[in-house]
């Protein structure tokens, strides 16, 4: 493990090619590379001089029962050339300050990576991965929001797919598809649409419908399956063609609430690929008396996964936990945020001439942020200039034309505390907006109403925290006394017409157009009217 990160699983006497290989496959690392070489009985791992002094490597191992640290044998002396900003356990990429030009874009956006679902280069990165024919990630039009990041919304990065095209466009040959996927407890059929080409011929263009077996318990899977052999099994035809391409790759059968990440087509597997059958068996502890799926936290988890201090964990039939001494790609070789960006809150200004970073940003929590660190720790300082006011929260009662009403929530969504105060006997008719976040929040309300409306009173507010918070009421328009609706004509019900006549209620007025040129004066909420598409007449039969 390195910084958080853990790399694949590896089996008895290793080569150092192969724990190389492994190493750079960490998001903490990569794009710098490390060199291994197996020097008299131990492995000697040398990091790039721009890394300067790193952290010690943890190895978990069932040859221990605890996790081991490696030994440090020359310390590391930072060249000065390349920083990089760690924060919460997660690395961003190393920048190089004194040749290059890098920008305030440059730097949101590799400070907005912090925020993602970190994965193995191996799973996506074509530049990192040589055998990566064609990749996709879904991340489009995924902009960083307040939107809390959990294991449902994405395998890799942020955004997931969830209809369509997992491939489309391709025109290089591969051996392999692997994808993420997610589906939600059910026993539906997947079934997925190949557009192949054979034999390298245009003319030998074919669909073909393949019905994937894929597990269907709500949980993230990552799976490769070997193309050939699956359109073998699907069709004779392919037994004995030497060459195919595969074109796209559609979703045409599949249950709603259905995910798709990280999908790639390569010429070979990934870095530490688990099949499914074999994910089990190698997430296990020293004791081997971890089962899966297990329970931790209230949670059920199905391969290994990180406790608060992200520690690769498995439990037991009587959910004991215990270290696991491997890792899997479904289980803890990805690494989580702890917390989320606040919308639009990220601000990075980079001052060439002062050799200064700004940023600003607040999590969604509303908790104070974190300290950056500099990597390395001896080029770089960081200060905090200030730090975030106090998150406000709690509940006050209000006082609205004679009546009390308690324990309104200080955060609330503009929607909720629209139904909340239309809960009320006296308020009506209302719309409530929001705006505002973590310690500073203002509501602004509408009636729909016939007259003007009294004032809203705060009456305690003693359980608003922190306790300097203050509240305040004030009018932003007056309805005006002047009335926005017209009663109906008293005989106009009784009046016969060849055309239906109804009436019309509009916030419990009734209401008609007076003016000619029938622009109504009153105004109305398509949120609080209903609208009539249809009605019926029955003739009824009356008996003598």
């Amino acid at each position: 493990m390195h910084n958080n990160e853990y790399l694949a699983i590896l089996e008895g006497a290793t080569d150092a090619i192969v724990i190389q290989d492994a190493l750079n496959d960490l998001a903490t690392i990569y794009p710098l590379m490390v060199t291994v070489a197996f020097v008299g009985i131990a492995y000697e791992v040398t990091f790039p001089i721009e890394m300067g002094d790193v952290s010690l490597l943890m190895i978990i191992s069932t040859a221990f029962i605890n996790p081991q640290y490696a030994i440090e044998s020359v310390q590391g002396v930072a060249s000065g050339t390349k920083l990089a900003f760690r924060l919460d356990g997660a690395t961003s990429s190393y920048f190089d300050f004194r040749t290059s030009v890098v920008t305030n874009v440059m730097l949101a956006n590799a400070f907005n990576q912090l925020f993602t679902i970190r994965c193995p280069p191996s799973l996506y990165d074509q530049q990192a991965t040589s055998s990566i024919v064609y990749s996709n990630e879904f991340e489009t039009a995924n902009p960083y929001n307040d939107s809390i990041i959990t294991s449902n919304m994405a395998f890799c990065g942020r955004g997931a797919l969830t209809s369509d095209y997992l491939v489309i466009g391709n025109m290089q040959p591969a051996d392999y598809m692997c994808f993420a996927y997610k589906i939600p407890p059910n026993d539906a059929t997947i079934i997925m649409l190949f557009y192949v080409r054979s034999e390298g011929d245009s003319s030998i263009n074919t669909y073909e419908y393949i019905r994937m077996q894929l597990n269907q318990d709500g949980h993230w899977h990552y799976t490769c399956i070997n193309l050939l052999n699956t359109l073998q099994q699907h069709s004779g035809t392919y037994l004995t063609i030497d060459t195919f391409l595969i074109m796209s790759v559609y979703l045409n059968s599949y249950p709603f609430g259905t995910r798709f990440d990280t999908v790639t087509l390569r010429t070979s597997l990934p870095n530490g690929y688990e099949d499914q059958d074999t994910v089990t068996t190698t997430d296990q502890s020293s004791s081997g008396q971890c089962i899966f799926p297990f329970v931790y936290n209230g949670q059920t988890y199905f391969t290994c996964t990180l406790d608060e201090n992200n520690m690769p964990i498995c439990g037991s039939i009587s959910n004991t936990t215990f270290y696991c001494q491997n890792s899997s790609i479904e289980g803890v070789r990805r690494l989580y945020p702890k917390y989320q960006l606040l919308y639009n809150s990220l601000s990075v200004t980079h001052s060439i001439e002062n050799k200064t970073i700004d940023i600003s940003f607040r999590y969604t929590s509303c908790t104070s942020p974190t300290l950056i660190e500099p990597l390395p720790s001896t080029i770089a300082n960081v200060t905090s200039i200030t730090n975030a006011s106090k998150a406000i929260g709690g509940v006050y009662d209000i006082m609205f034309k004679q009546h009390l009403y308690t324990s309104i929530p200080v955060k609330i969504t503009g929607q909720d505390l629209t139904n909340l105060l239309q809960s009320f006997p006296d308020f009506g008719y209302v719309i409530a907006d929001s705006t505002g976040e973590c310690a500073q929040y203002s509501y602004t309300i509408r009636w729909l109403t016939n007259t003007k409306q009294p004032l809203i009173a705060i009456v305690n507010s003693s359980e608003v925290i922190p306790i300097e918070t203050s509240i305040t009421v004030r009018m932003l328009q007056s309805g005006g006394d002047s009335s926005s609706f017209y009663n109906l004509p008293a005989d106009m019900l009784r009046t016969r017409h060849t055309i239906p006549q109804v009436e019309v209620l509009v916030g419990g007025y009734s209401s008609y157009c007076s003016n000619t040129d029938s622009n109504c004066p009153f105004q109305w909420s398509t949120q609080q009217t209903p609208l009539i598409f249809a009605f019926r007449l029955v003739r009824m039969a009356h008996a003598m």
